[in-house]
């Protein structure tokens, strides 16, 4: 059984730098980071879809979170990055596709030139990744039958307002998927980056231990608190 993460049920204390946060709204999952502002307060970054790159003021929206067991100074380097990434885009201008994360961005804080788009889940891997934080280890991810339905699902939504986005995330169908439910699985674990078989085992651990609060209301109003317990989607 893991050790349980010290943080507040409520928000993310000012020391824990960044985090790692994920929701489930009408069936999808939504994955996106915290990390401290210029004003030493927390904020919440995530791709909200094409060209909508949100930087707010941390609210309720994302139910869990989890502060990925990397040292302080490291996690600062998360929050760095991500001030510069949003200040290079005052307008939100993130492109959504299914590009591979890793290298995807600079430690400038720009994107590769030639890249097609990021998912929200992605763009923290990517945000992670290059600030020296790695939360998942790609060598066992791959794509299945599922993903690329939901690719291809994708593809179809954007196809009105922004086909030639569209086009392009066509050609990228079957491209290895970060789900955002595994890559918050990944950040759960003892010791990231972590493989694709070790983020559902982490989840299936996580699972277990929700059902057994659920039964038993016993940690809802601790701080001593599992991240995943009171609002994670199910598997």
């Amino acid at each position: 059984m893991p050790q349980p993460f010290q943080i507040e049920v409520a928000k993310p204390k000012p020391e824990d730098i960044a985090a790692i946060a994920i929701v489930r709204n009408s069936g999808q999952d939504h994955l996106g980071c915290f990390y401290i502002g210029v004003d030493k307060k927390m904020r919440q970054l995530h791709l909200a879809g094409h060209l909508r790159l949100m930087d707010e003021p941390l609210d309720a929206q994302f139910s869990s979170w989890v502060v990925p067991k990397y040292p302080k100074i490291r996690l600062e380097q998360v929050a760095a990055l991500s001030r510069r990434f949003v200040k290079l885009r005052p307008r939100g201008e993130v492109p959504y596709g299914f590009d591979q994360p890793f290298l995807a961005v600079k430690r400038s804080g720009e994107l590769e030139e030639d890249l097609v788009g990021l998912t929200c889940a992605s763009l923290v891997v990517g945000i992670f990744d290059t600030a020296g934080t790695p939360i998942v280890d790609p060598k066992d991810w791959y794509n299945n039958k599922e993903d690329r339905a939901w690719q291809t699902k994708i593809a179809s939504l954007l196809e009105q307002r922004y086909p030639n986005q569209a086009k392009e995330l066509l050609k990228q169908n079957g491209a290895t998927r970060y789900r955002p439910i595994h890559v918050f699985g990944g950040a759960c674990c003892e010791k990231p980056p972590a493989t694709k078989s070790t983020c559902v085992r982490q989840l299936q651990i996580l699972m277990y231990l929700r059902s057994q609060e659920e039964l038993q209301q016993q940690l809802v109003h601790t701080s001593v608190y599992y991240p995943t317990l009171a609002g994670l989607p199910r598997l």
